[in-house]
């Protein structure tokens, strides 16, 4: 827990002696099971307060919770108490905001400024973006587990569930009404939280934020055939491209000269025409060079305002200026 990274899903309840809030903890390297926790009779302040707790004391961790239901007032209570704790809500709770900046780009940019320095209320603009949210379609669908994330975890991590409890749950999954549901009378709670842990490692983007080098997911994974020796020359090059890809964001992202934009920019549509993508994986030429856009225009405005405001006060045009008493070959900055 001190050296390795780690997710912790959370499928949420009212803890009433009903259904349980289950918490699964995933190995980032691995994919198998850190630990797991079932919570039958609690009271909701007392278990965030732990939470609050756990993220104050593993540092390594990042944490995903299913929203519905006392989901919501968990993550209320977090975003209340983890900024007092100096922790980082957007750094270490999943959420839409840093997820997709181009769909929120105030929240995100909001979210950029150093903590104590954010407007008081931009955690309850934000909540609303914090969570999983399992809902009927979209991206947040709760099919969205049971279909990818579960192929995913299967293919790579079945031999890593390594507790009794979520395995039963697993093989008791049945088809109910023409999708993927628990039997009647049985549960899979812990299913959705490790299905979050999963889900996040395959689908979640800029995962840098949450201290996460993507290019080490699941790299200690077993694999699940031997690969033959054209099959690992082929994993390789994907490898290599993927780390290219990632130097040109950067690069695309500082660099103002147009000629050498256009450069990059041919360079990652040559390799994405190279590119396989994984069962799961998704990857748009359009939108990567459109954030790449946005990401340095941001920064060219920011240092061109603060050029601006130095040279003003250097030259002393910070003084009112009388327009009346100007010609027409003045020039007033």
């Amino acid at each position: 827990m001190a050296t390795r990274k780690c997710i912790i899903g959370i499928d949420s309840s009212d803890a009433s002696g009903g259904d349980d809030i289950s918490l699964v903890m995933t190995d980032v390297l691995t994919g198998k099971v850190v630990a797991i926790g079932n919570f039958n009779e609690n009271n909701l302040i007392t278990f965030a307060e732990w939470l609050v707790y756990l993220l104050e004391t593993y540092l390594n961790t990042t944490m995903i919770i299913e929203k519905r239901s006392s989901g919501a007032t968990i993550i209320d209570f977090l975003l209340l108490y983890l900024p007092m704790k100096g922790i980082d809500p957007f750094k270490r709770l999943f959420n839409w905001v840093v997820n997709d900046p181009y769909s929120h780009p105030e929240l995100y940019k909001e979210y950029q400024y150093y903590m104590p320095r954010r407007s008081g209320n931009i955690y309850d603009r934000a909540k609303k973006h914090f969570g999983f949210a399992t809902s009927g379609a979209g991206q947040s669908a709760r099919s969205e587990l049971y279909s990818t994330a579960l192929q995913n975890a299967t293919k790579r991590c079945a031999d890593g569930v390594l507790d009794s409890a979520l395995t039963s749950q697993i093989t008791g999954l049945i088809t109910k009404n023409g999708r993927i549901d628990h039997a009647t009378g049985a549960h899979d709670d812990l299913v959705i939280g490790w299905l979050l842990c999963h889900w996040f490692l395959a689908m979640a983007k800029n995962l840098s934020n949450y201290g996460i080098d993507s290019r080490t997911i699941l790299s200690e994974a077993v694999k699940v055939k031997k690969l033959t020796d054209d099959e690992t020359v082929d994993e390789t090059l994907q490898y290599n491209l993927r780390i290219r890809i990632e130097e040109l964001f950067d690069l695309l992202s500082k660099e103002n000269n147009m000629y050498i934009c256009e450069r990059y920019e041919q360079e990652v549509k040559r390799l994405e025409s190279k590119l396989v993508l994984k069962e799961g994986e998704s990857f748009s030429i359009d939108a990567f060079l459109t954030v790449a856009k946005e990401k340095r225009n941001t920064g060219s405005l920011n240092v061109a305002w603060q050029a601006k405001n130095d040279y003003k006060q250097r030259m002393g045009y910070t003084t009112e200026v009388d327009r009346r008493m100007l010609n027409a070959n003045t020039i007033v900055l």
